[in-house]
């Protein structure tokens, strides 16, 4: 599941890095940390999350993921390691 970045999904009224923080640790707790993944939007979005303008600043996501717990390993799960394991178990090897 990668995570939106878009504000009004991230909170209606507030969409701070700590919002979207919670949707990933939230997601993390329900679903598992091999589940969870980026899902920036950055390509579609009109509005960023504060702190998130672009991809520049994902090293902010990414400090926040150690803040609220996660391990390195879990880290580079959410940050790629799930999606590349999703991509190569779908996609054919030609």
């Amino acid at each position: 599941m990668g995570i939106s970045f878009y504000p009004p999904f991230v909170h209606q009224e507030t969409s701070s890095l700590n919002k979207l923080l919670d949707h990933f640790v939230h997601v993390a707790e329900i679903a598992g940390v091999e589940h969870l993944g980026l899902g920036s939007d950055f390509d579609g979005i009109d509005q960023t999350v504060d702190g998130l303008d672009d991809v520049s600043c994902l090293h902010r996501l990414i400090e926040g993921f150690s803040a609220r717990g996660f391990s390195p390993k879990e880290t580079e799960q959410i940050a790629s390691k799930n999606f590349l394991r999703v991509i190569e178990k779908v996609l054919p090897k030609e």
